[in-house]
């Protein structure tokens, strides 16, 4: 790839956010186009508007930075359209509520970071490629999603939404042999050089704290732009690839605290990042940034917005808690800068294996197709997974003409 391969480096993001009334419920869609409008036109170069959420008669605030170069570029319009999105909201009485999901409903709000200019496409696919194993790693520092309504327990996960594959808008990567690549929308990395020159990094949730935004973004174009100094062509073999989609799992449950596989190792995911963060640092400081303060202490403590999020709840009324949340968003200050400067350190969590989540997933006559769903293995692995437990006595196989093979826990 080489240092070539952007020109010139350039990088953008698009960041969905919720618009509620003062009940906290998302406002209606019409009245987020308007919003949306509005700050089109006093921040042209932002090109703010909408985006959908599925089964809500709403839409995301969806905030487009457009074209920046650097550090303070970033910052500075970041600040400037969420001055902009503030007073608005005061205007309206509205409440300006960036999470990677909402707690009361769930949905999945995401960040995505846009780094190019990569006018070669198959350059841009080696680019993508050589991002898949440090996706999980971006996932677990970006955690903000432990609430998913009342269908799953707070705290649960770190990151509902990367459970959820972002109700499908942020799904696990799927490997191409290169030479045959495709567009594909909606994998965690993209290659969008035919409509924009650019790969896009989906995976993450929607940041409430805007300093870790773009400390974030940085990150990741210093590290995609190692990558593409290194002349790989990016492709991984089956054993780094599954690394990936199960350390993506753990990078939903547990955000900093995971225990990753890594190079046939198990590693903690704040030791990789710690390394990572010092890797990445001279390109960082080409792009205007010093040093990533915020997301070493994150590191070291191995705590994220989840659990600032969860620091706040107290098991009681989650309607309340949302509201009361709505209300502590609203001030000047960031208050999960406040919250990391006391949080303790976190331990390390203990890593579930692959065979355990498929076995977990195991009920009564539970279909192969739900099983892949909720995990997005590959198919010959859970097969091969799934018939060890035949072997070993711990699920019944039984097929059915219009519903494939379904699977029932013995024990």
């Amino acid at each position: 790839m080489g240092s070539t391969a952007f020109d010139p480096l350039t990088f953008g993001y698009e960041w969905e956010t919720f618009l509620t009334g003062r009940n906290m419920i998302p406002i209606k869609s019409d009245e987020v186009k308007r919003l949306g409008r509005k700050l089109q036109a006093e921040i042209p170069e932002t090109r703010t508007g909408t985006d959908h959420i599925r089964g809500l008669d709403s839409k995301f605030l969806e905030i487009r930075s457009g074209i920046l170069s650097d550090y303070q570029g970033l910052d500075g319009r970041t600040r400037e359209i969420i001055g902009a999105i503030k007073r608005v909201c005061r205007e309206k009485d509205l409440v300006f509520f960036p999470l990677g999901s909402h707690p009361l409903f769930g949905k999945a709000a995401g960040y995505h970071l846009h780094v190019g200019s990569v006018y070669s496409l198959k350059v841009a696919q080696d680019l993508a490629r050589s991002l898949t194993p440090y996706v999980p790693l971006i996932a677990a520092f970006m955690a903000n999603s432990p609430f998913w309504g009342i269908s799953e327990p707070p705290g649960g996960f770190k990151s509902y939404r990367v459970k959820y594959f972002a109700d499908w808008c942020s799904t696990v990567i799927v490997p191409v042999e290169r030479g045959l690549g495709q567009f594909v929308w909606g994998n965690d990395v993209l290659v969008k050089g035919i409509e924009k020159p650019t790969v896009e990094i989906r995976v993450m949730d929607s940041p409430l704290s805007v300093s870790l935004l773009a400390e974030a973004s940085i990150f990741i174009v210093a590290l995609t732009l190692n990558l593409a100094e290194r002349h790989g062509s990016g492709m991984i073999d089956r054993n780094t690839y599954m690394e990936y989609v199960v350390n993506r799992r753990r990078a939903a449950r547990w955000g900093l605290q995971a225990l990753f596989d890594w190079r046939g190792e198990r590693v903690p995911a704040s030791d990789i990042l710690e390394e990572l963060v010092g890797s990445v640092l001279p390109a960082a400081r080409k792009l205007g940034l010093d040093g990533f303060e915020l997301l070493e202490k994150m590191v070291r403590k191995r705590v994220t917005q989840a659990d600032f999020l969860l620091s706040l709840y107290d098991g009681g009324d989650l309607h309340v808690y949302t509201r009361d949340l709505g209300n502590l968003l609203e001030r000047e200050r960031d208050p999960f800068m406040d919250f990391l400067e006391e949080a303790p350190e976190l331990p390390v969590a203990e890593a579930e294996s692959a065979e355990d989540m498929i076995l977990s997933h195991i009920t009564i006559e539970t279909p192969f197709r739900l099983l892949y769903e909720s995990l997005e293995f590959p198919y010959d692995f859970i097969e091969d997974v799934v018939e060890e437990f035949r072997k070993r006595g711990l699920v019944k196989v039984s097929r059915a003409p219009e519903k494939g093979i379904l699977l029932t826990r013995i024990r």
